[in-house]
């Protein structure tokens, strides 16, 4: 699969205890966290860890969060690639300006946001 989509707990529940599961990791092309804040705040940091640890090191990675504490940022400059793009479309909407986003129709139970090609 090219997304996997579930919590940081059971994803790295099903690292440590499903066979073979990290082999689904292989070609993933996105990490995407929301609420990542949040994530750190419930001491999920340590399965962050776990998690980015199997990952791919050439996917695309999204933090996503309404607020930025001092800790997300360090983390983001260990799960992102270097020179990564900080965007704040709260605080500071000039940084949004032309960034774009479609979303493809696809059952209720499912959507995808895919960038501009």
């Amino acid at each position: 699969p090219k997304i996997i989509v579930g919590t940081p707990g059971r994803i790295g529940d099903h690292i440590e205890g499903t066979f073979m599961f990290h082999t689904l990791f292989e070609k993933l092309q996105w990490l995407v966290l929301d609420e990542a804040d949040r994530l750190l705040e419930l001491s999920f940091a340590e399965t962050l860890d776990i998690v980015d640890g199997v990952m791919p090191r050439n996917r695309r990675t999204v933090l996503c969060s309404a607020t930025i504490p001092e800790v997300l940022l360090g983390k983001a400059q260990s799960w992102c690639h270097r020179g990564y793009a900080f965007v704040d479309c709260i605080g500071d909407t000039s940084s949004c300006q032309g960034d774009s986003e479609y979303s493809t129709p696809t059952p209720d139970s499912m959507g995808v946001v895919t960038p501009e090609s």
